[in-house]
C-alpha cells in the first residue's frame, strides 16, 4: 500500500508545472494538457515529465550541487535537535533527481552529488522518524517537510500509534 502512494506522488510530481526556459524554439507541441510553445530564451510552464524528455527545456528553479551541500551542511548543524527539520522546498526530492540526472556524464561530480543526497536523506529519515514517534504535530516542522517524508511522517506515525494502541491502549 505505501509504495502505491509512493509511486502515485512520483506521478503526481511528474504532471506538475514547471517553469522552463526554451534554449531553442519550442513547438507548438500538442499535449493532453495543452499547447507548448515556447521562443528561445523565453520563459514558459510546461509539466515536469517534459522536461526529462527533451535537452531544449530547462527548470529556471533547478537545484545545484552547491545548494544540495549547503542543506546538508544546514541539516547537519542541527542533527542533535530531535524536533529540527531545515524547511525544503515540497518538490525538493524531484529537484535532487533532476539535478542527478543532470550530472550523469561527470562521474567524479555524480558520485559526489549522489553521495550527499543519501547522506541528507538518511539524516531526515532519522529525524522524521523520531518525530513521528514522539508525536510530534508542530505545524511549522511538517511544512518544511517534502510531500514525500510527509508521507513518510504520517504512516510511520499512523504505525507508532497503532503499535502503542495494540499494546497498552490508547496512545497519549
Amino acid at each position: 500500500m505505501q509504495r502505491a502512494k509512493f509511486r502515485a506522488l512520483k506521478a503526481a510530481r511528474k504532471l506538475q508545472r514547471v517553469k522552463v526556459t526554451a534554449e531553442e524554439d519550442v513547438g507548438p507541441w500538442q499535449l493532453i494538457e495543452g499547447s507548448v510553445s515556447l521562443q528561445r530564451g523565453k520563459e514558459g510552464e510546461v509539466p515536469r515529465w517534459l522536461t526529462g524528455v527533451t535537452q531544449i527545456l530547462k527548470p529556471t528553479q533547478r537545484l545545484t550541487l552547491q545548494e544540495l551541500n549547503r542543506v546538508l551542511f544546514q541539516e547537519t548543524q542541527s542533527a542533535s535537535k530531535p524536533a529540527s527539520l531545515v524547511p525544503l522546498h515540497r518538490d525538493f526530492y524531484a529537484r535532487v533527481r533532476e539535478l542527478l540526472n543532470e550530472l550523469k556524464g561527470q562521474p567524479d561530480v555524480s558520485k559526489k552529488a549522489e553521495s550527499v543526497a543519501r547522506e541528507l536523506v538518511t539524516l531526515r529519515l532519522r529525524k522524521i522518524m523520531n518525530l513521528a514517534f514522539l508525536g510530534v504535530q508542530d505545524p511549522s516542522i511538517v511544512q518544511g517537510m517534502t510531500d514525500e517524508e510527509l508521507l513518510l511522517f504520517s504512516e510511520i506515525r499512523e504505525l507508532v500509534n497503532l503499535y502503542y494502541g495494540e499494546l497498552i491502549g490508547e496512545r497519549a
